[in-house]
């Protein structure tokens, strides 16, 4: 230990780069291994839709693969909190991100338990309006002890298809990427906020939809 180790403090959130393949099956796949990863690891892991749709298909996806899960669809509290971070058993919880509070009324704790396991926030992928990934990332921050928050897109996902176009496919072509890799690059992280920003730039409103592309219908001047 060197000495300026006795001053530093225990990372507690961790915001890892966004994963991004080419097509929504090689996303679906990428996010099995994720999840199996993690519990691997003993993490306690939630993974967050902003759309229903969304939920509904990776719930499918699990049954699917015999994968156990626990499908939450109430607005969640403290208490949840707490049994999503203290139940022991090796399955994630599902939930819609409008269930998630802003932010977890206890706060932060000041002493972190670094054998306490993490909790891993798996999100689905990119709402259109950043505002809401926004909403996320609060929530995330703020849960006691060791916590990690991950974003998954697919260049088939609405928002990079509508709002984005074919440069960053051409890309990602260009350097190599196969079917079952993704990338992870700022660059990358860059074109999809310059695309909500377009979109925040361009909607009426953020009524609330079934599925990305309901909700582009609903809130985009046609």
């Amino acid at each position: 230990m060197g000495l300026f180790d006795l001053f530093s403090k225990p990372k507690t959130f961790e915001k890892i780069d966004d994963a991004i393949w080419l097509t929504h099956a090689a996303k679906q796949v990428g996010i099995l291994r994720e999840i199996e990863k993690r519990l691997g690891e003993d993490d306690r892991v939630l993974v967050v839709a902003h759309f229903s749709a969304t939920l509904e298909e990776a719930c499918e996806v699990f049954r699917q693969t015999n994968i156990p899960f626990e499908q939450e669809q109430h607005k969640w509290d403290s208490r949840d909190i707490s049994r999503l971070i203290r139940h022991n058993k090796s399955h994630p919880f599902v939930v819609l991100a409008e269930s998630l509070p802003d932010t977890f009324p206890g706060g932060r704790q000041n002493l972190v338990d670094e054998s306490a396991p993490v909790v891993s926030v798996m999100v689905l992928e990119r709402h259109l309006l950043s505002s809401q990934d926004d909403h996320v990332t609060l929530f995330a921050q703020s849960l006691p002890g060791r916590s990690r928050l991950r974003f998954f897109q697919s260049l088939e996902d609405p928002l990079i298809q509508v709002f984005v176009g074919d440069g960053i496919r051409n890309t990602l072509e260009r350097l190599g990427l196969q079917q079952d890799e993704c990338i992870e690059h700022r660059m990358i992280s860059r074109w999809v906020q310059a695309a909500q920003q377009k979109v925040q730039k361009q909607s009426v409103g953020n009524s609330k939809a079934e599925s990305a592309e309901a909700w582009i219908e609903r809130n985009m001047p046609q």
